[in-house]
């Protein structure tokens, strides 16, 4: 068993929505099993199958049968009980979230074949997340590379190889092993977890992006977080143990105008395909579909899904 394991969860990815994110929740690797046995008695006790943040929350309007009962004192209580067990189990959190629209009005100035190395938008957000997460791994002088779980993705897709080929150029750049799996979220304690983290992290994003009012559930979760200091109060935000970000228009504008001109991404990138024939036909193929999917949105004067 790892060291620590580090569950990762999107939310925002479908087509119709206007934010993608990506979020991760870290759990030390002797603490799995207490984690999964104390979770499996909460969601009995609950008399629910699994948890799933946003039909939880909507409920009983959901599209969930199992939580159609659901009272809203069984629904505050199953909440706080999620964030006890992200707090006693979580040694650190991470949210990414990215505002569709920006991110397809800025990339469609750089060249095709940047776009297709950055790969989507979830997978935009997946790539700072795991840089955040190890930067944390280096400050803490943890040797032991991580183990990362993703929550599902279909074998084939799109966000899956994209996420595949991120974790090869990983292990090339730390040069060392990183082991990573796609689990389903409903089997998976860790990743049921998280889950409440992604669906904050998108809360927090549509609040900076669209102005929407943190109310409710959501904003008592993440009062409760953003006052959690289990190693005592930490001024600066890359201290905290609730550590969501989002990035604004003119940041990502400036970071990839400045990668254009003086990055070194494309020769890198170019570099590890070449040297890894398998991916780069994986990744033309996903150039060829990015290019018909711009040519339909050009033509229907649509912004790209």
């Amino acid at each position: 068993m790892a060291f620590f394991t580090v569950y990762l969860d999107d939310s925002g990815t479908a087509p119709e929505h206007l934010i993608a994110s990506a979020s991760a929740l870290i759990i030390p690797g002797k603490q799995i099993l207490t984690l999964e046995d104390n979770w499996n008695r909460f969601v009995e006790k609950r008399g629910i199958k699994d948890f799933h943040a946003s039909p939880c929350a909507a409920a009983p309007k959901c599209n969930e049968e199992q939580y159609r009962h659901l009272t809203e004192r069984d629904k505050n209580h199953i909440f706080m009980r999620v964030r006890q067990f992200c707090k006693k189990y979580g040694v650190q959190t991470f949210g990414f979230s990215v505002y569709k629209d920006h991110f397809d009005s800025i990339i469609s100035t750089v060249n095709e074949e940047f776009r297709a190395y950055v790969g989507n938008h979830y997978t935009f957000a997946v790539r700072h997340v795991l840089r955040d997460i190890e930067k944390w791994r280096r400050q803490r002088r943890i040797e032991e590379p991580l183990q990362y779980i993703f929550d599902w993705q279909a074998i084939g897709s799109d966000c899956r190889e994209e996420v595949d080929d991120l974790i090869g150029q990983m292990c090339e750049h730390y040069d060392e092993k990183v082991q990573h799996d796609f689990k389903n979220r409903r089997t998976v304690p860790g990743l049921q977890c998280v889950d409440l983290i992604a669906w904050l992290t998108l809360q927090l994003g549509m609040n900076h992006f669209r102005g929407k009012l943190m109310e409710g559930l959501s904003s008592e979760c993440i009062r409760d977080f953003e006052n959690y200091y289990p190693a005592g109060y930490k001024r600066s935000p890359n201290e905290k143990w609730f550590q969501v970000a989002t990035v604004p228009e003119t940041n990502m504008r400036m970071w990839f105008k400045a990668e254009m001109k003086f990055g070194k991404s494309i020769p890198w990138f170019k570099d590890w395909y070449g040297r890894h024939p398998n991916r780069e036909v994986l990744l033309h193929a996903r150039k060829k579909r990015i290019q018909e999917v711009l040519a339909s949105s050009e033509a229907t004067g649509n912004s790209s899904p």
